[in-house]
């Protein structure tokens, strides 16, 4: 029996799961993976209807593909998957926006980013780019990026509007930056409720960084989904 994380407890809350073998392979890793604290590609979960009492492959698939067909990328797009993990979304990402656009996986994690160019060689991605950022620079090129996307990861940046103003620099003029977090009030998701936040505090932080809400999707049921845009563009 593999060691459990708390994000793999989290899976077996939500799926009923109780192999972790079972859990890796689903996600389409190697079940020593999940052995890796901070396991970012558990987040794929929490976009899951709740509760499930079996695995059901068709389900998982299909809600992933109703966030990323909401994002409405473009072939030739630029995405910026930030806290990526082992990169489940930045692999449809670079599906989604063609051989003339490009998919990068960010990750602070070193081990995290390995396995995502692994990962992207295996499938023979060759717009899919993985690379290792700081916790308070995603370090986007000046003017680079169409759509930054964050699933379940930005209640763990600590300066947060100081990251959102350095961010905006990677930014295209139309470009758009996509939140998804769990609610503060959630039953499922993070146990420590400094890690979860207020859809309110997401969006007041937003105004001062200098961004506007364009729109808020409501296809999930235990999170949020917010795309905002800089302001005046």
């Amino acid at each position: 029996m593999h060691k459990m994380s708390m994000r793999n407890v989290n899976i077996r809350i939500l799926l009923g799961v109780e192999n972790n073998d079972v859990i890796a392979n689903m996600l389409e890793v190697n079940p020593s993976m999940a052995d890796i604290p901070n396991y970012a590609t558990i987040r794929l979960t929490s976009i899951l209807p709740y509760p499930f009492t079996v695995i059901d492959g068709e389900k998982v698939l299909l809600k992933v593909s109703e966030v990323v067909k909401s994002l409405n990328l473009k072939q030739g797009d630029v995405i910026a998957d930030i806290g990526a993990g082992t990169g489940y979304f930045t692999r449809l990402f670079a599906k989604a926006v063609g051989p003339l656009g490009k998919a990068l996986g960010l990750d602070i994690e070193p081990s995290m980013v390995k396995h995502m160019k692994e990962d992207a060689q295996k499938l023979g991605l060759k717009n899919y780019e993985a690379r290792v950022v700081k916790t308070d620079d995603p370090e986007l090129k000046p003017g680079s990026v169409d759509v930054v996307f964050m699933c379940d990861t930005y209640h763990h940046i600590e300066d947060r509007v100081n990251y959102l103003k350095q961010m905006s620099k990677g930014l295209k003029t139309d470009g758009r930056v996509v939140i998804v977090d769990f609610y503060k009030n959630s039953p499922v998701g993070p146990q420590d409720p400094g890690h979860k936040l207020a859809e309110k505090v997401v969006l007041e932080e937003f105004r001062q960084a200098g961004y506007s809400l364009i729109r808020s999707h409501k296809i999930l049921p235990h999170q949020y989904f917010l795309e905002f845009g800089l302001k005046g563009k």
